[in-house]
């Protein structure tokens, strides 16, 4: 049930957005929940994923730039690197670098659209301390070439990276 409220707010957001062009474009997450939990795992190693499916919702929309992929405020997990990837060639997770895995980290345009094939996203995680590192869920904030407006995406990836002596436990 849509409140009246909210549908004020709405039609204020949509005056504005046609004020100053375009919005910017809906990036999507067309995937499912993933909870992603990586066993023994030092300090400050990298663990590249590389199975998140990005794409922009709108057609007319040529590219989003992703601005930045963080994990949420209180989380234990660094990510320290990220790029989009057109193909993954059969990339799932690997415990190496960014880079060392084939992806270059100064490419953050997403050029996929929904309606077709989706881009990926590849993030480079690790913990910085002693305890096992976590993040119930990635936070990219992407932009529209050229209008500087700034949208957040919160995408549900869960990530645990156990502590060699934690690795035992059920989820560390």
């Amino acid at each position: 049930m849509i409140r009246k409220r909210h549908v004020l707010t709405v039609a204020v957001v949509g005056v504005l957005a046609g004020c100053q062009g375009s919005p910017p474009p809906q990036v999507e997450y067309p995937g499912t929940a993933v909870r992603s939990v990586i066993p023994d795992m030092s300090v400050h190693e990298a663990m590249t994923f590389g199975d998140i499916p990005l794409c922009i919702v709108d057609a007319q929309t040529p590219s989003a730039t992703i601005e930045s992929v963080e994990a949420p405020a209180g989380s234990t997990l660094k990510i320290s690197a990220f790029s989009v990837s057109d193909q993954m060639n059969g990339f799932g997770n690997d415990r190496v670098t960014l880079e060392a895995a084939g992806f270059d980290p100064a490419r953050q345009e997403l050029t996929r659209h929904c309606d077709d094939q989706p881009g990926w996203l590849v993030i480079e995680g690790s913990r910085s301390s002693e305890e096992s590192a976590s993040a119930d869920e990635l936070i990219v904030r992407y932009s529209s070439e050229g209008r500087g407006t700034e949208s957040v995406l919160n995408i549900p990836y869960a990530i645990v990276l156990c502590a060699p002596e934690e690795s035992e436990i059920d989820n560390c």
